[in-house]
């Protein structure tokens, strides 16, 4: 259990003169390109990385300023599954307290928890399963998880679980569940919701500590995808009732609402989108935010959407929230939480893959929005590079997040959260971060080599003349030296 915050470390790239650019935007006169490469002392060559392809324009040099900065860090990265062979899947939630609950599939299909209440609880193996969805609900933490054609439920503290109790819908193979609390004062604590076969879509509520018979929200459809179904509570007449999003046919997000125990008629959300995944979060006053993947102009890519509900049942305009780092970028895994004063919070990993679609990496983003405008926050992470990610918010309205991260050898559930700054101890304070470049002037590749003093997170940005940041490459966790 690594239980000190692991440091960040940020090489800032200057380019002082010489006009930098992108190999896919260089006009015609170019020289030809060369890699951007990096190389940690110690770790030996095979760790070297073609970072971007880069030109210069003709006649043109490059003179590099070279600035290796350790970033504060007042949120903790932890390894939760403590280097678990393969984890597949990490979710997150947290309580009232400041309890935090990480539940994870492990492969072959073996469900985990743990929680950390002051202090880190023991790993608990819940039995065979996939897909883990947790939330905080009536006072203790809930969690729900597909085992065949069955989805399993549990609550406890996250040291000690009541008896699993299974729901059974239509009785096909199970996937995609989601759990959501309800506010406090609604007739049911929780609801959960799932899919069948691709098509169907589930519905359960626990009431009076009690789960209820299963009931059939969507029936079969020709879908185009999946029906990815998300459950949230809504007002209507009043009263908290539950409200259930899938995808149709047409790869649209739609949602009926449940009223004195019927479901409504679908309601369209605008926008177009595409039948991949989403998240939704209700704010306080139980107006609903949507995170969604849109359709690709060309694959692999995907478009990132967010969309608000609005007084009335109206929707606001659709955002487009696409990051470009590489020639086609593919986000997964949308997760979107808001804190009490309805601000979302988003966090998303993203594929990246050169002109010739082969995969150079991932890359985990997060985003906060506020007064209309979203402010990228990813530096938070420290540069880790991660996928499968969960994202809560805890009692104090900051984000927690999780992730599966490779490691060693091995595919680990993580998670980072806010710690005080009387807990976090400089890392690398007194401790020298030696940076060197070559060669500068430079009119083709340069060559950076980063000695630090202990393992850190590290990232590269590198700036033009302007001071505008042209690229930024996440190295994710480097050993010392």
């Amino acid at each position: 259990m690594r239980a000190r915050p692991l440091p960040a470390v940020v090489l800032l790239v200057s380019a002082l003169s010489a006009r930098l650019l992108p190999a896919r935007t260089s006009p015609a006169r170019t020289l030809p390109a060369r890699a951007l490469a990096t190389r940690t002392r110690g770790v030996g060559p095979l760790q070297a990385r073609a970072l971007r392809t880069w030109s210069f324009a003709a006649g043109a040099f490059l003179v590099a300023a070279l600035h290796a900065v350790a970033v504060a860090q007042e949120y903790q990265v932890y390894n939760v599954s403590d280097s678990t062979p393969s984890v597949a899947e990490t979710v997150v939630a947290c309580g009232p307290n400041g309890a935090v609950l990480v539940a994870w599939e492990e492969s072959p299909g073996e469900i985990w928890t743990r929680v950390l209440a002051g202090s880190w609880g023991e790993s608990i193996h819940h039995g065979p399963g996939r897909e883990p969805s947790v939330c905080f609900s009536a006072g203790e933490f809930a969690l729900a998880y597909t085992a065949g054609s069955s989805l399993v439920v549990r609550h406890g503290d996250g040291h000690s679980w009541n008896p699993a109790q299974a729901i059974v819908g239509g009785g096909r193979p199970v996937s995609h569940p989601d759990l959501s609390a309800a506010p406090a004062g609604a007739a049911a604590q929780a609801y959960v919701v799932w899919q069948e076969e691709e098509t169907e879509v589930w519905f359960s509520q626990r009431a009076g500590g009690v789960w209820g018979a299963a009931q059939q929200v969507v029936v079969a459809a020709p879908f185009v995808g999946e029906a990815m179904p998300q459950v949230a509570p809504a007002y209507a007449g009043g009263q908290v009732v539950p409200r259930v999003y899938y995808y149709d046919a047409l790869a649209q997000i739609r949602y009926r609402q449940r009223a004195a125990g019927q479901w409504g008629e679908p309601v369209e959300v605008p926008g177009r989108n595409f039948a991949v995944e989403m998240s939704v979060a209700a704010s306080p006053s139980l107006r609903h935010h949507i995170l969604s993947l849109g359709p690709p102009p060309s694959c692999p890519c995907n478009h990132l959407n967010y969309v608000e509900e609005l007084p009335g049942g109206h929707w606001a305009v659709v955002e487009r929230l696409d990051v470009l780092i590489d020639f086609y970028n593919r986000p997964q895994y949308p997760q979107i939480a808001l804190d009490e004063e309805a601000r979302p919070r988003i966090f998303w990993y993203q594929d990246m893959h050169d002109g010739e679609l082969q995969p150079t990496g991932d890359a985990m983003f997060y985003r906060v929005r506020e007064n209309g405008t979203w402010t990228d926050h990813t530096e938070i992470l420290g540069g880790r590079i991660g996928t499968y990610n969960g994202l809560a918010i805890d009692p104090q309205g900051r984000p927690v997040f999780a992730w599966v991260e490779e490691t060693g050898g091995t595919r680990d559930a993580m998670m980072c959260r806010y710690v005080t700054s009387a807990g976090v101890a400089g890392a690398t304070a007194g401790k020298a971060l030696r940076l060197a470049a070559g060669p500068s002037p430079a009119r083709g590749g340069l060559l950076f080599a980063l000695e630090l003093p202990e393992p850190a997170a590290a990232r590269v940005e590198v700036f033009d003349a302007s001071g505008r940041c042209v690229e930024r490459i996440l190295l994710g966790s480097l050993p010392a030296g």
